[in-house]
């Protein structure tokens, strides 16, 4: 499971830690399998073993001790020779069964709701690795022949749950199933005719008169007038890239088109005569959905990585008339909006394990749609062989399912690497604003980007009751102590963020103890929006303690919209430091700026150049100062440094 110890993906890395830390793993050899299996387990070298390991997606870190990856891939082993339930892992001896769920790096402590869901994930890994599928390369741990009689039965219990638990009428309104059954009935076909394999909707092999065992988009492959409107329809999916980027990318996309000459629009498919367009886009995004490189660069933030993601996984819209493909559409939206919904609920509730969870079930609807969607591309081109359009969608499409099982990879190896060395609760909350940013970037519908930052201030001020906001709470506590109401401290104040984040990322955090409240890190302080508001960055007095560590420039602790050395890329430094974001000592005095630096900091909050909306807005946090606070303070500066 994509939770603190080891994200999505599994891998080198995760759950675990020194050998000392899981003393006792090493005798699950005994207690799992038979003794020919443990003895074969022996001779197998530590090197074999750690490689079967990240076959399997098992956590474990390189600086386990042998015996301890020992017991891991007999767990694995054990998982993989034939498919397991959670209910297998609890009937196990107490101790036995605590120390497989230790190998598999799930918490003892989780309730038994996440535990089981999370078990059924793991084992199903275990059981799907390449070599428990093909037990000649599993170095003799699993024996072909008694893998190959459980996996019959399993894939005969799959087919029986499948074709049960998915009907057309679930995903139909009263008037589409009509409209699907008239369309049906022109084929000699009725809708109990028809199945979901792969979360693709075909004939069933034995159904009507139609093409038994394909999907069927049209009803004749040779009507060219079908063909016509497959290719308008599916020249609806273009976008202007321009749309996917936040205000900030688009602004560093502008200062890149002022030194980079203009170059044609990307075509649809080689040869494509529409494409002779000027455009002068520099960014990751593609205007066709089939065209998106699904890439996963170390500079990318999370938000970045899921809207590409998006971008990737448009294959059908309310253009498109063919029934069948819209159900399988409407499916895959059905399915995505419900999980984002229950992250959305488990984030907001501060119920971790369940959030990292649906992270996890959210990966794999995601690979499920890539499979839909190349099977349909795959449809299309066989049907209409003639179209250069649809051969060139199949050949792209096949390439992205391929970078998807990498991207997704990558993902959960960077989760992974940034929380290995924290403790529980802190690499749960970097894990759970991970996945935050990454599916509110892939899922989220509005884009709150295009409201002002002045219109959503004040529509916030006019809902907002005269209760101050709840103070965010510190890593050891429930609930952290609140503002201050005494004379002379600061209010706190109730403004809030208006757009997604610009895509720093979400960072581990010292003051702030989860994400999880009701003020996001992304939207607390953002790039040319808010009022700096760190102790980091505007000094002890005016600054908030407590701020994120900061992936950007990894120099410091302040959040992405103050970034020193992203302000220094635009040549507006702010004050008392310099372009690369170091700060300039003759400008402070120990932490705190001095009496000129503060004025400067007058002058810059009230420069209506810097800030995107010419006024800045009070960063989203209880007691961020204001440009009355800056004021106010220069007389009470240190004079000198």
């Amino acid at each position: 499971p994509p939770g603190a110890a080891g994200a999505a993906g599994g891998g080198a890395g995760g759950a675990g830690g020194g050998g000392a830390a899981n003393a006792g793993l090493d005798s699950l050899a005994g207690a799992l399998l038979t003794p020919a299996q443990a003895a074969t387990l022996d001779t197998i070298p530590r090197a074999t073993v750690a490689m079967l390991l990240n076959a399997a997606g098992m956590p474990f870190d390189a600086t386990d001790a042998t015996g301890t990856l020992r017991g891991k891939c007999a767990t694995a082993t054990w998982a993989g020779e034939r498919l397991r339930h959670p209910n297998d892992v609890t009937s196990l001896p107490a101790a036995v069964s605590s120390l497989v769920l230790e190998a598999f790096g799930i918490p003892a402590s989780w309730k038994t709701e996440a535990r089981d869901r999370a078990l059924e994930g793991v084992l199903q890994s275990c059981r799907d690795s390449p070599w428990a599928v093909d037990p000649a390369t599993s170095h003799g741990l699993i024996a072909a022949e008694r893998s190959a009689i459980f996996r019959i039965a399993e894939q005969l219990q799959a087919h029986k749950r499948s074709s049960a638990a998915i009907v057309p009428d679930q995903f139909l309104s009263v008037e589409e199933q009509a409209q699907l059954t008239a369309t049906l009935a022109l084929t000699g076909n009725a809708l109990a005719d028809i199945e979901c394999v792969g979360g693709q909707w075909r004939l069933k092999p034995s159904g009507g008169s139609g093409r038994a065992g394909t999907a069927l988009p049209f009803q004749s492959a040779d009507d060219s007038a079908a063909l016509s409107a497959l290719e308008r329809q599916i020249r609806t999916l273009r976008v202007e890239t321009y749309t996917l980027l936040t205000a900030d990318e688009r602004k560093d996309q502008a200062n890149r088109a002022k030194a980079v000459p203009g170059r044609k629009r990307t075509a649809a498919f080689p040869g494509d005569t529409e494409g002779d367009d000027e455009e002068l886009s520099f960014n990751p995004f593609a205007e066709w959905p089939h065209e998106q490189s699904i890439r996963f660069e170390a500079s990318y933030s999370y938000s970045l990585c899921g809207r590409i993601l998006r971008n990737a996984l448009r294959w059908c819209n309310r253009h498109f008339t063919d029934a069948l493909v819209l159900v399988t559409w409407k499916g895959h939206q059905q399915a995505t909006a419900e999980m984002y919904a229950s992250f959305t609920d488990a984030v907001s509730t501060h119920r971790q394990d369940f959030a990292l969870l649906q992270a996890s079930l959210a990966i794999s609807e995601a690979t499920t749609q890539m499979t839909a969607i190349l099977a349909n591309a795959k449809s299309n081109a066989t049907r209409f062989p003639q179209s250069k359009l649809l051969r060139h969608i199949a050949v792209r499409r096949e390439a992205q399912a391929l970078e998807l099982k990498v991207f997704l990879a990558d993902l959960g190896q960077r989760i992974t690497d940034a929380t290995k060395n924290m403790d529980q609760s802190s690499a749960a909350a970097l894990a759970t604003a991970s996945w935050i940013d990454f599916l509110d970037g892939w899922l989220t519908k509005s884009d709150r980007s295009l409201v002002s930052a002045a219109s959503l201030e004040l529509a916030s001020a006019a809902a907002t009751t005269a209760a101050p906001q709840q103070a965010l709470s510190s890593p050891g506590g429930a609930g952290g102590a609140a503002v201050s109401t005494t004379p002379g401290a600061k209010a706190a104040r109730t403004t809030n963020a208006n757009s997604p984040g610009s895509g720093g990322g979400p960072a581990a955090s010292t003051g702030f103890a989860t994400p999880l409240g009701r003020l996001p890190l992304r939207r607390i302080c953002m790039f040319q929006i808010h009022i700096p508001c760190s102790v980091e960055i505007v000094g002890d007095t005016l600054g908030i303690p407590g701020a994120p560590a900061c992936t950007k420039c990894g120099k410091g602790n302040h959040f992405f919209g103050e970034c020193p050395t992203e302000w220094g890329k635009l040549r507006r430094p702010l004050p008392g430091f310099l372009d690369d974001g170091s700060r300039i000592d003759k400008a402070w005095n120990k932490n705190e700026p001095i009496q000129r630096t503060v004025t400067a900091w007058v002058k810059f909050l009230q420069e209506k150049s810097n800030f995107n909306n010419r006024i800045p807005v009070v960063a989203g946090v209880p007691g961020a100062p204001d440009l009355a606070d800056f004021q106010a303070r220069v007389a009470g500066a240190p004079a000198k440094p």
